[in-house]
């Protein structure tokens, strides 16, 4: 059984505080997104006079100016896959499209999290070679050696056309998937949700089966499944336990 360390791209906030982490099976961390969009300006220290030329600083009213921003946040935040790893000392064998060498654990995380093409790192802590894994990828967890393995999902798609298997801590028949998300959210130590269509060969069909996971053991093709992870909870007050 594989625990789950879970890694969150977060957008800059206006504080510095950092975010709060649970002591969880699913432990966050920031990755470094090179493609995040900048904006620049520039403004001119030459007073203004009648004769001089127009500046080349552009000036918008402050409500088009929140707007540009909120534009900038909803694109950088929609359709960005999560990174996730399973830790150290297992893998999915297969599926291997590219090679990248002299890489870090994080620099593999990224490269997988901005192709749409990849599911799913292996990452060769004696070498530092990072092994990019297709869409196809189809297979239990083994056990290897220097290995961390992770995937890399949208939230809204989830993996499709891919079932997990693991152990169970619940499980429901004759639901349909967005109620198979909200089931197993509320199932306590549930960390994937993993749903499979009652009819694999009626792409119509709506509902099936859905179980809850705790770890998770494999990663298999079976069409018309839709399967995913849940991220970590923050810590609340009330959860919050001291030692003297």
């Amino acid at each position: 059984m594989c625990s789950l360390e879970f890694f969150n791209d977060q957008l800059p906030s206006c504080s510095n505080s950092d975010r709060s982490k649970e002591e969880s099976v699913l432990v966050s961390e920031r990755l470094d997104d090179s493609r995040r969009s900048r904006f620049i300006h520039s403004t001119s220290t030459s007073p203004s006079s009648p004769s001089s030329p127009p500046s080349s600083t552009v000036l918008f009213p402050r409500w088009m100016c929140s707007l540009i921003l909120f534009v900038s946040f909803l694109g950088s935040t929609l359709s960005t896959p999560r990174c996730f790893t399973a830790g150290k000392g297992f893998s999915i064998n297969g599926g291997e499209y590219r090679r990248l060498l002299n890489t870090n654990l994080k620099e593999c995380q990224v490269n997988c999290r901005e192709e749409s093409s990849c599911l799913a790192y292996e990452w060769r802590e004696e070498s530092n070679t990072c092994f990019l894994k297709a869409r196809s990828l189809s297979g239990d967890m083994a056990r290897k050696e220097n290995i961390y393995t992770g995937f890399c999902i949208d939230d809204e798609d989830g993996f499709l056309d891919h079932e997990i298997t693991g152990p169970v801590v619940t499980f429901a028949e004759n639901i349909e998937f967005e109620e198979c998300k909200d089931f197993c959210k509320q199932a306590l130590g549930t960390m994937i949700y993993s749903w499979r269509p009652d009819e694999p060969d009626n792409d119509e069909g709506t509902l099936g089966k859905c179980s809850c996971l705790e770890s998770i053991r494999g990663l298999h093709l079976s069409y018309n499944s839709l399967s995913g992870f849940f991220p970590p909870k923050p810590i609340t007050p009330h959860r919050l336990k001291f030692r003297k």
